[in-house]
C-alpha cells in the first residue's frame, strides 16, 4: 500500500509470480494495466549487457521472454529470497514511494470484501489464497463490528507440491522401466529440477511434456496429487483457531491467481457439505491489490479527520 502527496493511493500486490497495482478513485479501485495493457505483470526483472541502455532493466513480460538467452542476468521468484517486510519497504523507497505501509495479504482481502464495515457482533471468515507461484495460504479471520483479527494462519510452500510430483515421477519410472531411483541422489536432483519446471509450466498450460522420461503430465493429475495437501491445511487452520469448530465458519473467501481456484472452491464446498458457498465477489487474482488500495484510502481518511480536529 503506497500513499503519495496525501491524495493518490495505490495498492500493490507483490506476488511471488506476478504483481498487480490498484488505484483508489471515486469510491472504488481500478486495476492499473502495464505498458502492454495487461492487468498482471510477471515478477521478473532482467539486466541487459548494456546496463546504460534505456531498455535496461527489463520488467515483466519483456524480462520473462528473454530468459533463455540471458538466464544469468534474469531474476524471478525474488519474494522467496527477500521474505522480509523491511526489504520490500526499502525497494519502495528506492522507487520513490516515500509514504509506504505494508498490510498483510489476507487483511487486504478482508478490506477488499468490506469486512471492515461489518456491523455484526462476530463473524469467522476462512480465507484460502491459491497463489499462482505454487503456494497456498489459509487463514481464519474474526471480524467483530469491523475490527479484524487473525485466529489462525498456515502456509504451504511450492516445495510441498514439488515433493508430490517427484514421488509421482519415481513411481512412473519404476512402473515404466523397472528401475527404482528413490535412492539415486543424482537422479533425485534431476527429478527435483524437472518437478519445479513442470509445476511452473502447469500454471500456464493444461499438460506438460516431461523430458527426462518421455511422459505427458496433465494438470488434472497434479490437482489430484495435491488435493489432500490443500484440505489438510484448511482443516489445520480451523483446528488451530481457538474455541472454533468447523460449523462456526460463517463465510469462505477464495483468492489468488492460480487457475486451480475453481477446483479449490469445489473442495471447500464439499468439505462444508454444501452449506457454505465460497465468495467470488472480487476477482480472486486482484483482491489483494484492491484491498491494499482500500486500506490506503482509509489511512488518508483517518489522517484528514485527525487534522480537522
Amino acid at each position: 500500500m503506497a500513499v503519495e502527496d496525501d491524495k493518490t493511493v495505490i495498492g500493490i500486490d507483490f506476488g511471488t509470480s506476478s504483481c498487480r497495482v490498484g488505484f483508489y478513485k471515486d469510491g472504488h479501485v481500478e486495476i492499473i494495466p502495464n505498458d502492454l495493457g495487461n492487468r498482471t505483470t510477471p515478477s521478473w526483472v532482467a539486466f541487459t549487457e548494456d546496463s546504460s541502455s534505456s531498455e535496461s532493466p527489463l520488467i515483466g513480460e519483456a524480462a520473462k521472454n528473454q530468459v533463455a538467452l540471458n538466464a544469468e542476468r534474469t531474476v524471478f521468484d525474488v519474494k522467496r529470497l527477500i521474505g522480509r517486510r523491511q526489504a520490500i519497504l526499502d525497494a519502495c523507497l528506492i522507487a520513490g514511494l516515500n509514504d509506504v505501509t505494508i498490510i498483510d495479504e489476507h487483511m487486504a482481502v478482508a478490506y477488499a470484501y468490506g469486512l471492515h464495515d461489518e456491523e455484526e457482533p462476530v463473524k469467522n471468515i476462512l480465507v484460502v489464497d491459491v497463489g499462482d507461484g505454487g503456494t497456498l495460504d489459509v487463514s481464519v479471520l474474526e471480524t467483530e463490528y469491523g475490527l479484524l483479527d487473525y485466529l489462525a494462519k498456515n502456509h504451504l510452500g511450492g516445495e510441498d507440491y514439488n515433493q508430490r510430483i517427484m514421488e509421482h515421477f519415481i513411481k512412473l519410472i519404476k512402473n515404466k522401466y523397472g528401475k527404482d531411483v528413490s535412492k539415486d541422489n543424482r537422479a533425485l536432483v534431476k527429478l527435483s529440477i524437472e518437478a519445479e519446471r513442470t509445476k511452473r509450466a502447469l500454471s500456464r498450460r493444461h499438460e506438460v511434456c516431461v523430458e527426462l522420461f518421455e511422459h505427458v503430465f496433465q494438470k488434472v493429475t497434479f490437482e489430484e496429487l495435491n488435493n489432500d495437501l490443500i484440505m489438510g491445511l484448511v482443516k489445520k487452520a480451523i483446528e488451530e483457531a481457538p474455541r472454533l469448530e468447523k460449523h462456526q465458519i460463517d463465510d469462505i473467501i477464495v483468492v489468488g491467481g492460480s487457475s486451480n481456484v475453481p477446483k479449490v472452491q469445489k473442495l471447500l464446498r464439499d468439505y462444508f457439505d454444501g452449506k457454505l458457498e465460497p465468495k467470488m465477489i472480487v476477482n480472486p487474482a486482484e483482491a489483494v491489490a484492491i484491498g491494499a488500495a482500500v486500506a490506503g484510502h482509509l489511512v488518508i481518511k483517518q489522517r484528514a479527520s485527525h487534522f480537522m480536529c
